[in-house]
């Protein structure tokens, strides 16, 4: 699994590097992405600390050339030794974002987010609201198409256990 996410950077840095498109982000365009993440989850309290593999969808509308509005749906595999059964973690999000440069072929930014996660642990669910924070960089080898870097903060709640998750999220966007 973490061959798969290292090749996937390396691929990604090495197009961004020979690329030459530039992002045409602006009021108005629409962003829709696929991503795959590794998360590392840290349990406040009890033996919950273990490993996720993420896959999501993001789509961002964005409102100016520097500010968009969106959301994320992701699914989560968690694997930890101390469960018998994995336990899947699903997210919806809603989020907004800062882009500090959107004229170059790379675009970093930040923002926030918050909504609903919700999980399955054999035959125990439940759900809870969330929170966090997110920064990346967008690596655009086309107009229209870029590839993604983000790490993501997250905060939530699994039965009594509080979360917080640390997710290095890698995937691409298609801008139209």
């Amino acid at each position: 699994m973490n061959r798969l996410f290292v090749t996937l950077m390396l691929v990604s840095i090495s197009m961004v590097l020979a690329s030459n498109g530039f992002s045409e982000i602006g009021a108005g365009t629409n962003e829709l992405g696929g991503l795959i993440s590794w998360t590392n989850h840290n349990a406040d309290s009890g033996p919950l600390d273990a490993t996720f593999f993420n896959a999501g969808i993001v789509y961002n509308y964005y409102l100016a050339d520097n500010y968009s509005i969106g959301g994320t749906l992701r699914v989560d595999q968690l694997d930890a030794d101390v469960l018998t059964d994995d336990v899947v973690v699903w997210g919806l999000r809603v989020r907004g974002d800062y882009y500090f440069s959107v004229e170059s072929t790379t675009v970093p930014y930040v923002g926030l987010q918050l909504g609903l996660v919700g999980y399955d642990n054999a035959g125990t669910d439940g759900d809870d609201f969330t929170y966090g924070a997110h920064a990346g960089i967008k690596f655009f080898v086309a107009e229209n198409v870029a590839f993604n870097l983000e790490g993501v903060y997250d905060t939530f709640e699994v039965g009594n256990t509080d979360m917080d998750t640390l997710s290095l999220l890698a995937g691409i966007s298609f801008f139209f």
